[in-house]
């Protein structure tokens, strides 16, 4: 699955401490979408992430990326990397600084 989700750095995350939280992109395997949000949000709290919300899920679907786009190009290696080692991977963090 591909979730685009928007998090809260918790103390001990990876963010730097100016940034407050980030829009992020995840490839999360799992057999349906109920499983594969459990396993995100264990991974999120393991990691030191606060979920704030969901703003898409997706079954990934290879077809939707573009080979010759460096940034899709990334997404397709990644899950390729998720789906083999039955992880959760996150793509780029964007952040923001201020909880406005």
């Amino acid at each position: 699955y591909l979730f685009r989700i928007e998090v809260k750095g918790l103390k001990g995350c990876q963010l730097p401490k100016a940034k407050k939280g980030a829009f992020v992109n995840c490839i999360v395997p799992g057999k349906d979408e109920k499983e594969a949000k459990v396993r995100l949000i264990k991974a999120l709290e393991e990691d030191k992430y606060k979920l704030i919300s969901i703003d898409e899920v997706e079954i990934f679907d290879e077809k939707k990326f573009n080979q010759n786009n460096l940034e899709d190009k990334e997404y397709l290696q990644m899950a390729e990397d998720a789906f083999k080692e039955d992880e959760v991977y996150y793509g780029k963090f964007y952040t923001w600084e201020n909880d406005s």
